[in-house]
């Protein structure tokens, strides 16, 4: 409360007593009706006398002022009681020094206010590290002339989000990109660890592939996603290019001094340890099927079987396309090939148990076939219609390794 008067009268004593006598009331109601504990306070100013020349008593005034001030609201003795204890948050929310009282209670059991909750400090604020980091901290709290101790415990556990585009595309046999448009964020703000898995990926051969990501945060949690990788082909091959890259090689691998069983087996130990098998990729474009052999050395048995047949028929190398129908429904292509002993089957694929079909006969094959039945025992059964019968006598044995084999 604050009170100002202005008095003006004849004589100065009259002026005096009036103005303690005001002085004296309204300090007395200001003590009866003023709120528990104010401390109020008065303010007079002197008091101003001024006579004219003729003697006359001049105007005089006087002012006074009260105030009344109250003492600010302190915090309860028994605070630490309204603390929840060690106080656990997730990484990336934010955190208040209130978050650690039960608020609710102080002010409905102890009267505390909204504005003497925010003078509770923080003796260090949290860093931006600290709020992302999972882990213990030790925290003091202010308030007022105490000073409470507890602990901030950041636990992680919400997982990275991954977002992928719906497909991806590259060209064929050209490098690719797989993080194209690909994001992944986290709460902890940290270096998250990123895989990629793109095994079944062909890059040597048109088609869509799935391609797979896990992210991983440095609390452990785990995010996947899948996309699909469109590879186009970029390039059409042609004939005369096959025919360039097939004598180039020929030139590597073939002396003039060799027999034709010398020459086949030179063809089947690059073709068998060079072209790798994508047996999920399908052309049979015959141009295409070369040229992934001898360009991009990836493919299937059909690629294969094109890519040696091809070879041997430089070396002038005869022989004949075979095809059986596997159990699965699955097709199968392979060649017998003439030598000087005679027909034999010749098979550059990569074949389970590490059998090198490398011109072996009815009687091998088959003893193959049905050591491994989950390939089907007429793996090497086929229509014998138009076919050449072929040798027994055993001019590579079953064991046989190619040069990547016996390294």
């Amino acid at each position: 409360m604050r009170m100002s008067m202005s008095f003006q009268g004849k004589t100065v004593q009259c002026l005096r007593a009036t103005l303690c006598a005001v002085a004296l009331g309204v300090l007395f109601v200001s003590c009866s009706n003023g709120a528990a504990g104010a401390a109020p306070s008065v303010e007079m100013s002197s008091v101003k006398e001024e006579t004219d020349t003729g003697g006359k008593e001049s105007m005089t005034q006087i002012s006074a002022s009260f105030t009344d001030e109250q003492e600010k609201p302190s915090f309860p003795r028994n605070l630490a009681a309204y603390l929840y204890g060690d106080l656990h948050s997730e990484a990336g929310s934010a955190v208040s020094v209130t978050d650690f009282f039960d608020t609710q209670a102080l002010q409905a059991k102890e009267g505390v206010t909204d504005e003497l909750l925010d003078r509770l400090q923080l003796a260090e604020p949290f860093t931006d590290a600290q709020l992302v980091t999972a882990g213990t901290y030790p925290v003091e709290i202010l308030a007022g002339e105490m000073r409470l101790k507890t602990k901030l415990i950041i636990q992680d556990t919400t997982p990275p989000v991954i977002t992928v585009p719906d497909y991806l595309t590259g060209k064929r046999g050209e490098t690719i990109s797989y993080k194209q448009g690909v994001t992944v964020t986290d709460n902890s703000r940290a270096e998250i660890s990123l895989e990629i898995n793109i095994d079944e990926v062909m890059v040597n051969m048109e088609g869509s592939y799935p391609v797979y990501y896990r992210a991983t945060d440095p609390s452990g949690n785990t995010a996947e996603a899948m996309t699909q990788m469109i590879i186009e082909d970029a390039h059409v091959p042609t004939e005369e290019e096959n025919r360039i890259l097939a004598k180039q090689l020929l030139a590597e691998i073939v002396t003039y001094e060799m027999t034709d069983q010398e020459k086949t087996t030179a063809v089947f130990d690059w073709c068998h340890d060079n072209i790798i098998p994508r047996p999920k990729a399908v052309n049979w474009d015959i141009v295409y099927g070369i040229y992934d052999g001898l360009y991009y050395k990836e493919g299937n048995c059909f690629t294969s079987f094109v890519t040696s047949t091809y070879l041997l028929d430089l070396l002038g190398t005869e022989s004949r396309r075979v095809t059986s129908v596997l159990s699965n429904g699955a097709t199968h292509v392979w060649s017998l090939v003439r030598v000087e002993s005679g027909w034999y089957h010749f098979d550059t694929t990569k074949l389970p148990g590490g059998y090198c079909c490398l011109l072996q006969t009815d009687a091998q094959v088959n003893a193959y076939a049905a050591s491994y039945p989950a390939m089907g025992k007429n793996r090497f059964q086929f229509r014998e219609t138009g076919m050449p019968g072929r040798s027994e006598a055993v001019i590579v044995e079953s064991d046989y390794q190619s040069p990547s084999m016996r390294r």
